[in-house]
């Protein structure tokens, strides 16, 4: 059996609520101890939806740079390439390649479309606001 990263992480937080932090009872110790595990737990959350927040975002990219042509010609063959993707290119490359496709037509826009400029700056704050953690509530909150 394999356990994915967010399985670990999840392990190793319960495991460190449920044994570590009581044998430490309120000491400065226990308290990091349960630091700690809600740590895990934010990092477990943050493992599982990376990728699905990740499919969420090249899509939203790839919705916003259809179809745009800048005149600017190094630009506008940067935003053709990526019109095509590759199958075998994997999602983490990919997000990286639209980010900066979408940063420099961001870049453009603002000096020449600003109607295009705001809804690069919609979805960077909107892609933004999805990145953040959630800190996990205390128990009995």
């Amino acid at each position: 059996m394999r356990l994915s990263l967010a399985d670990m992480l999840e392990a190793l937080a319960l495991g460190q609520a449920r044994h570590v932090a009581p044998a430490l009872g309120d000491s400065h110790a226990g308290k990091t101890a349960q630091t700690i595990s809600a740590l895990l737990l934010m990092l477990a959350e943050e493992a599982r939806s990376l990728c699905a927040r990740r499919h969420a975002a090249i899509a939203a990219i790839e919705a916003l740079l259809a179809g745009v042509r800048t005149g600017e010609p190094q630009l506008d063959l940067l935003l053709e390439g990526l019109a095509r993707p590759d199958a075998q290119e994997p999602a983490d490359a990919r997000h990286e390649a639209l980010l900066h496709a979408l940063e420099r037509l961001h870049d453009w826009a603002d000096r020449h479309d600003p109607a295009l400029s705001a809804r690069c700056r919609a979805l960077l704050c909107r892609l933004a606001a999805g990145e953040q953690l959630s800190p996990p509530l205390p128990p009995g909150s």
